[in-house]
């Protein structure tokens, strides 16, 4: 009777189970590299085998997964071949927090075999290693643009590769980190380009006030809170949150935005507003009630901005990572 209703029991699709495993999997690797202390992933650093011992079925899946990962022959080469993977992984880890460790197994094993998946993660340390590098050295609002461009073409060669790597979900951790990288790198580009032509409007504006230059001062700081809202957005939850420079705290751009400071008459007209208090002198293009009310939506805007920035980040104490070796 009892192996009647076993046999009667429903069984899980084929394709959940895969999607289990291929999850525990990518999840475990990233763990893995992420926590890079063994004491404390000992349970990922033994997934292959754990899983294998489930059952029949899961022991093919993960035979399967891990053949295709490494593009393997069968055990036992299959077999050492992913303890040396996960070991590599580890070794990164730890590497990547630890600048005094110097050049681990994994450099001396690289000639003989090097998985797609683990090639992706030392790109993306060598990524994350560039970035914070040129946010520290950068000495011109001129070195972020091609600084920035050299992270945003790792970026995108990494998630090129990743796309070789199968079984496609093992690497979904690592493209969704790389596709947080690449956004960040595009949001500073944005931010960039929409922050330096503040000066040269404010410059303008106040030779020559016009409605004309006024909705490009408007439209240049819509910009920039557009880019703030999307920098709040990719930053929620992200695990190298501890490494990023805010956008408006790269050199230059927090500059630009306070050169809206320089608009003295438009901020004088801010302040006497309400109380209708307007000197004789200002200029006519200002004093008419419409150019008034763009002006001072304009600075009450750039003070909520400001006021906004700082609350995000009072001060940025960057962690920088050391190059992979």
């Amino acid at each position: 009777m009892m192996g009647s209703r076993m046999a009667d029991e429903p069984h899980l699709p084929t394709e959940l189970l895969i999607y289990i495993v291929h999850t525990v999997l990518a999840d475990s690797f990233h763990t893995i590299f992420s926590v890079g202390h063994e004491e404390e992933v000992e349970w990922q650093l033994n997934v292959i085998a754990t899983l294998s011992l489930t059952n029949s079925v899961f022991r093919h899946i993960v035979a399967d997964s891990v053949r295709d990962l490494m593009d393997l022959k069968p055990p036992p080469t299959q077999e050492f071949r992913a303890r040396e993977f996960l070991g590599d992984l580890l070794a990164l880890g730890k590497q990547q927090r630890d600048p005094s460790i110097g050049p681990s197994s994994t450099a001396d094993r690289a000639h003989r075999f090097l998985s797609t998946l683990l090639k992706g993660y030392q790109q993306f340390v060598l990524m994350i290693a560039l970035r914070t590098m040129f946010h520290r050295l950068g000495k011109a609002k001129t070195d972020i643009i091609p600084l920035n461009a050299l992270v945003d073409r790792v970026t995108a060669k990494m998630l090129s590769q990743l796309t070789r790597v199968r079984p496609r979900a093992l690497a979904a951790p690592l493209r969704r980190m790389a596709e947080t990288e690449r956004r960040l790198s595009r949001i500073l580009s944005r931010g960039t380009s929409a922050s330096e032509v503040l000066p040269k409007l404010v410059d303008s504006y106040t030779d020559s006030p016009s409605s004309t230059c006024m909705q490009q001062l408007h439209n240049a700081l819509r910009e920039l809170e557009i880019c703030t809202d999307e920098h709040v957005y990719v930053m929620h939850n992200y695990q190298y949150a501890s490494t990023v420079v805010p956008f408006f705290r790269v050199l230059g751009i927090a500059e630009d935005a306070q050169s809206l400071d320089n608009l003295l008459a438009v901020r004088q007209a801010h302040s006497m507003c309400a109380s209708n208090d307007l000197p004789a002198d200002l200029p006519t293009e200002i004093v008419d009630p419409h150019a008034l009310r763009e002006a001072t939506d304009l600075i009450a805007r750039y003070d909520r901005l400001r006021e906004r920035w700082d609350a995000l980040d009072p001060g940025t104490a960057l962690v920088c990572l050391p190059l992979p070796m």
